[in-house]
């Protein structure tokens, strides 16, 4: 009997737990070529203007955009994961650039968009984590996303982010939605942290500090 169940986890784990997510290339954005994973950062895959953004110190930050299929994803869960990535994100960029609602000179303008989301089984990492040694299904999050020129709509970021959750995060494990919100909140941080990174080279470079 005992095997039997073992054989039952398993091809849960095969189903479940083996989510085919990966970066997207959904047609919110432009241009995908350019594109290159982050060194040290391989939430993100980036395409930056490092010189323009120099040009920039606020941000508007539009509502995330829900584009996935309402008849192969649940609406009202991809829809929370839409706003809590606007929330993380605010919150995240809130640190580097300042948050506007008007566009006027030095002004970005965030748009992004989920593409891609995974949620955890809860009954499965429940049932393993008694049964055996822990959760064993794992969920993540992609959002493709882009910086542009609020005045002239250039484009001077775009990107793809994409995460998941893993043993790290066992205590979003019997959430259905916590591993994606786990994501998001990642991408967000990875973003803020790049677009830090790279005003601090240039200023840096303009005023002759290195």
């Amino acid at each position: 009997m005992r095997l039997r169940i073992v054989g039952v986890v398993i091809a849960a784990m095969l189903a479940s737990g083996c989510a085919n997510q990966s970066f997207t290339e959904s047609g919110f954005l432009e241009d995908y070529e350019t594109q290159q994973v982050v060194e040290g950062n391989e939430s993100l895959r980036l395409s930056i203007d490092r010189a323009a953004l120099a040009r920039y110190d606020r941000v508007i930050i539009e509502p995330t955009l829900n584009t996935l299929d309402a008849d192969t994803f649940s609406t009202e869960d991809a829809d929370a994961l839409a706003a809590h990535f606007t929330e993380v994100v605010s919150t995240a960029l809130n640190e580097c650039l300042t948050i506007v609602t008007a566009p006027e000179p030095g002004t970005l303008r965030l748009r992004a968009a989920l593409t891609d989301f995974d949620g955890v089984s809860r009954g499965l990492n429940i049932f393993t984590s008694i049964v055996f040694f822990g959760p064993v299904d794992n969920g993540g999050a992609t959002v493709e996303f882009a910086l542009v020129d609020a005045t002239n709509n250039e484009t001077v970021v775009s990107g793809v982010g994409f995460e998941q959750g893993g043993i790290r995060e066992i205590g979003k494990s019997f959430s259905e939605l916590g591993h994606a919100k786990f994501a998001l909140e990642a991408i967000a941080d990875a973003l803020k942290l790049e677009l830090a990174q790279a005003t601090d080279a240039t200023q840096g470079a303009g005023d002759g500090s290195g």
